[in-house]
């Protein structure tokens, strides 16, 4: 919880931003597939598959 209304307008402030670039985010993917493409590259590069329990058996 912010302790103060600079935190407060901070805290406001990034939500609002994070909110901005989601939407943005949502266009893109639908008009331009191309930003879809890599949007979905990007996540696969920033958080790849974890490996299946039955091959961190075999290791």
């Amino acid at each position: 919880m912010p302790e103060n209304s600079v935190e407060a307008q901070r805290h406001f402030n990034g939500e609002v931003a994070e909110d901005a670039n989601k939407q943005v985010k949502d266009y893109l993917d639908e008009r331009v597939p191309i930003f879809r493409q890599l949007n979905e590259l990007r996540e696969q590069v920033l958080y790849p598959p974890l490996p299946k329990l039955r091959e961190l058996h075999r290791s």
